[in-house]
């Protein structure tokens, strides 16, 4: 599932593109996060509202 967003933040906003995936994601794709945690099982099965920027 993807979809285009519009992100804001005060008074700056940006055009961007949203994609939905599973907790499987960073596995396949073999990647990694420089900070931060990757999203868990625990989060998709609750719908959690989690962002990664790329």
């Amino acid at each position: 599932m993807s979809t285009n967003v519009r992100l804001c933040y005060g008074n700056r906003n940006s055009a961007a593109s949203a994609f939905g995936v599973g907790e499987s994601y960073f596995d396949v794709y073999a990647m990694s996060m420089s900070e931060g945690i990757i999203f868990t099982s625990d989060m998709v099965k609750h719908h959690g509202q989690v962002i990664v920027i790329d």
